[in-house]
């Protein structure tokens, strides 16, 4: 029969064998819960990225089509004003003297007012004469 000597021994024993496995298991525990982050932590990455892509995609067609409604908004709006501007220059350019004209002009009336001035002293000679 076993004494007490031998009964604490196996205690011991199994104490201790019991330890060992507690530490293997949480070894085990541990190194598989890291690899499951590390999985995890790839995944997430993965679909992050992903995301990402997708929603910068979408911000560039938004990006293009609120461009693409800003111009044709401002070519709706502006070229009807830009057409009557031109009309309107036109308009001016076909009625405006040229400039040679105008010079040959200013000649003439500086010319005339000579003259004008030069018979109005006459005119007052002969008033008093």
């Amino acid at each position: 029969m076993l004494d007490e000597r031998d009964l604490q021994a196996i205690a011991q024993l199994i104490d201790s064998k019991l330890q060992e496995s507690e530490q293997r298991t949480v070894q085990l525990i541990d190194s598989k819960l890291q690899e499951s982050e590390q999985r995890t932590a790839q995944l997430i990455d993965s679909k992050l990225k992903e995301s990402e892509q997708r929603t910068m995609g979408a911000i560039k067609e938004s990006e293009q089509r609120t461009m693409q409604g800003a111009a044709t908004l401002m070519e709706s709006y502006f070229e009807p004003k830009f057409q009557l501007l031109a009309e309107g220059i036109q308009s001016l350019q076909e009625t405006q003297i040229p400039r040679e004209r105008f010079e040959n002009l200013e000649e003439e009336v500086a010319f005339l007012h000579t003259i004008v001035r030069q018979h109005s002293r006459e005119i007052e000679k002969l008033k008093h004469a």
